[in-house]
């Protein structure tokens, strides 16, 4: 059932904003007649009976009841295939003075949440959603787009678009199933938006600003978002907020007015604001260099260039001084100068002893000091000390001279720096190495000596290199051991033996041995050796019966 109320009446949203609006339609769904009266219920989708909106006094899948009221609008996404759709259209609303927003209270649930059925506004000339403006879209899994915190009921609002400003428009609600749960409307309202209040007045941290430096504007009786402009009412936007800061170049009026409900407020509420100019001051000096410049600010600089320097004017504002300050050369050369040690250098007027670096300053032609800096270097005398070593027997030339003779030797010559160079030669004379050797080999050996074969007793000599790589001589005494010689005699009885040395000797004869002396040498010992007969001899003798004869013992 329609109901059209034509008066003013206040409109509550779930943010609590109280909104003032002229309500053209509200449709609860309490009559019995569904689709009400001039509304339009068409299946677009799917293949479902009857597959359209239906109203119900008790919802199920999921169980709820109205939000208000009787009745309420339900869709049977639970029952009908995915891309099952149908459209509920409003009847023919007029939008051409004012704006107009639609709103409607839906049931979210969370069950079967994989499945996102859903119901989309629309509004067009025509009942159906084809071709139509979507002007918004509710899941009805609570969890999606807008995201409610819990199962129930809950309101959504949608603006109308400006350009549906004809006598003859439809709010079209497409409910499309994707085999889920029920999904449920009620308390549908469409309304138009009142403009919102004048703003009460704007004003200012600063009714008089200086150049380059900003003002705060504040707007009261902000009603909605506060646009701001300059120069005219709706003209440059300049920006949005309770309050702005601006920073005016010249004397600018401010413009701000309410905005809401797609609406501006009526008039608009103006401040002006009066700009201070800077003033600037030009100037240009010079200095020279090493000196230095104090600026209005009490800076002092010392180098070229462009300096700012702010100062405050009679009105407070900022009087700015541009000076373009030239720092004349300095004009410098550099001399160099080098003597001797020993020596001295005139400069500007002294002679100078000690290396080091001297300025003189002369006046230029600009003014300014000409700096002369002389950079003296005192060159030493330059001495080096060779260390040479000989043998005994050699000489070495040194400043002309063979010099054979351990000592200190000096000679003095020019440098490349044209000063004294005076060499010492440290000369050592390395001697010459003797050694004498005594040998002993026996008579018919010889003797290696450094590769010289000798038999003969004497005294011979020898010349080797040393490790100081000098003369090293080496005088050998040879001494020849004589052979030994000895003779013994020796007798033994007839049928005896004799050993000789480990012979067992038993005939006479001459027998030799050669043995190994004491000093190392061959002793030969010759054996005389005589073999003696055995001798016999008879006696007689005689004794008495009974009385005893010693015979050799027995």
């Amino acid at each position: 059932m329609n109901k059209l109320i034509a008066g003013l009446i206040l409109f509550f949203t779930m943010a609590t904003t109280i909104v003032m609006q002229a309500q053209i339609l509200s449709e609860s769904f309490d009559a019995t007649l569904f689709p009400p009266t001039g509304w339009t219920n068409t299946r677009i989708a799917g293949a479902a009976s009857p597959g359209t909106w239906l109203r119900i006094t008790a919802g199920t899948n999921p169980t709820c009841t109205p939000h208000s009221g009787a009745g309420m609008a339900y869709y049977n996404s639970f029952s009908w295939s995915g891309g099952n759709a149908s459209d509920l259209a409003t009847p023919a609303l007029d939008f051409s003075s004012g704006s107009f927003a639609v709103s409607f209270w839906m049931y979210r649930d969370a069950g079967a949440n994989t499945k996102f059925d859903s119901i989309a506004v629309y509004v067009d000339v025509n009942t159906s959603s084809a071709g139509g403006t979507r002007i918004g879209l509710i899941n009805r899994l609570q969890t999606l787009a807008p995201v409610e915190a819990a199962q129930g009921w809950y309101q959504y609002t949608f603006n109308i678009p400006s350009n549906y400003n004809g006598s003859s428009n439809h709010i079209i609600f497409k409910a499309t199933s994707d085999f889920g749960n029920r999904m449920f409307i009620d308390d549908v309202s469409v309304y138009a938006l009142l403009p919102p209040n004048d703003l009460t007045g704007i004003a200012a941290s600063n009714s008089g600003v200086c150049q380059s430096l900003g003002a705060t504007l504040y707007a009261s009786g902000v009603d909605g978002t506060v646009y701001w402009y300059a120069d005219s009412c709706n003209g440059t936007a300049i920006g949005t907020g309770d309050s702005i800061v601006v920073t005016p170049s010249q004397a600018t009026t401010y413009y701000a007015r309410n905005y809401k409900n797609n609406l501006f407020s009526t008039n608009c509420t103006s401040l002006a604001i009066t700009v201070y100019p800077n003033y600037l001051v030009t100037l240009s000096d010079t200095i020279c260099a090493r000196a230095s410049y104090t600026l209005a600010n009490g800076t002092v600089v010392d180098t070229s260039g462009l300096y700012l320097v702010t100062v405050p004017s009679i009105n407070g504002c900022d009087s700015t001084i541009s000076l373009t300050l030239t720092v004349l050369p300095q004009f410098s050369s550099t001399v160099s100068g080098s003597i001797c040690s020993g020596q001295s250098y005139l400069f500007n007027g002294s002679n100078l002893a000690q290396a080091g670096t001297y300025l003189d300053t002369l006046l230029t032609s600009n003014g300014c000091d000409s700096i002369i800096t002389l950079n003296l270097t005192v060159a030493s005398q330059i001495t080096s000390t060779v260390q040479q070593t000989i043998c005994a027997t050699d000489s070495v030339l040194f400043n002309g001279t063979y010099l054979n003779q351990a000592g200190s030797y000096n000679d003095t010559l020019t440098a490349t720096n044209g000063c004294d160079s005076i060499v010492t030669l440290q000369l050592t004379t390395l001697p010459t190495l003797s050694q004498s050797i005594s040998a002993q080999i026996c008579d018919g050996d010889v003797y290696n000596f450094n590769g010289t074969q000798l038999n003969q007793a004497g005294s011979y000599n020898d010349t080797l290199t040393a490790t100081n790589g000098c003369d090293s001589i080496v005088t050998l005494q040879l001494t020849t051991l004589p052979t030994l010689s000895q003779s013994i005699s020796a007798q033994i009885c007839d049928g005896d033996v004799y050993n000789f040395n480990g012979t067992q000797l038993n005939q006479a004869g001459s027998y030799n041995d050669t043995l190994t002396a004491t000093n190392g040498c061959d002793s030969i010992v010759t054996l005389q050796l005589t073999t003696l007969p055995t001798l016999s001899q008879s006696i007689n003798a005689q004794i008495c019966n009974g009385a005893v004869y010693n015979f050799n013992g027995t």
